[in-house]
């Protein structure tokens, strides 16, 4: 699957176009200090995710991205 040249398919409200995401992070990373950004595209399921897996796979991976960043940070700060 081309992800940069996906076909358009009809929308739901529900549904984001993968191409309006690749956008967003390439907006966010031509920022004159980007923030640290990492994706996670999940082509099969809706915007509310509907699928178990789906949740957990996304809660853990936010979970890891918050860790590595945000405990980072503090630990600088308690020095």
């Amino acid at each position: 699957m081309d992800l940069w040249h996906e076909r358009p398919r009809p929308l739901r409200p529900s549904h984001v176009r993968i191409s309006q995401s690749l956008d967003l992070i390439e907006r966010l990373e031509a920022l004159p200090h980007p923030p640290e950004v990492e994706a996670l595209l999940v082509p099969d399921e809706i915007h509310f995710f509907l699928r178990h897996a789906t949740w957990l796979n996304v809660l853990g991976r936010a979970s890891d991205f918050f860790d590595r960043h945000l405990r980072a940070r503090a630990h600088v700060s308690a020095e």
